[in-house]
């Protein structure tokens, strides 16, 4: 996925989470909540012990190698594009508890983003989304005509789980049923109990 297919990637996992939890603060209590976990796979988990994959929850805790070293270039991009991203939420939705009135000045914008908690803390998500989705999206595309078209990507929290290896147990297969995206995992042997997958 390119950087700009993968930002607004990150910003429909965040604009989710948000509507998931009723808000930005609910949300920030959450990944309060979900941070004091020591376990990094029991973070995934819901309160009541369940692993839904659907939720939140799951993808929050996915890893991102956020401690990779990344060139400036980059860094300074992603803040760029972290930071506009932001400046259209604030300009034009509500998500931070204002009108999103198109007729608020430049200026006020940025003065507002500059003390919102709220919008730091979602461009820190909009950020951790961003480099979740490198290490554990999969991009699904089309073939038609000898060529591979992108059509569309994904975040699997299940299929994160499972470990990388040079001889592996298990494969994976996506496909597209109607418009939801599927992601089978298969034995391609016997699986002693203990083994990892």
């Amino acid at each position: 996925m390119s950087m700009n297919d993968t930002m607004i990637f990150a910003l429909k996992l965040t604009i989710k989470a948000v509507k998931e939890f009723g808000g930005v603060i609910k949300l920030r209590r959450e990944t309060k909540d979900i941070a004091k976990c020591d376990d990094y796979l029991a973070k995934s988990f819901s309160k009541d012990g369940v692993y839904r994959s659907d939720r939140y929850r799951a993808c929050y805790s996915l890893l991102s190698h956020s401690d990779r070293r990344r060139d400036r270039h980059e860094r300074v991009q992603l803040s760029l594009s972290s930071a506009l991203i932001l400046y259209y939420l604030l300009k034009l939705t509500p998500i931070f508890g204002g009108s999103g009135s198109t007729h608020h000045r430049d200026d006020d914008i940025v003065a507002e983003l500059y003390d919102s908690r709220e919008a730091l803390f979602v461009g820190r998500l909009i950020v951790q989304h961003y480099m979740q989705l490198q290490v554990n999206g999969a991009l699904f595309n089309e073939y038609r005509d000898f060529e591979y078209f992108p059509i569309g990507g994904m975040l699997g929290p299940v299929v994160s789980l499972l470990n990388h290896s040079c001889n592996p147990n298990v494969a994976r297969c996506s496909f597209i049923k109607g418009n939801r995206v599927y992601q089978a995992v298969y034995a391609l042997n016997a699986i002693d109990e203990g083994v990892e997958v």
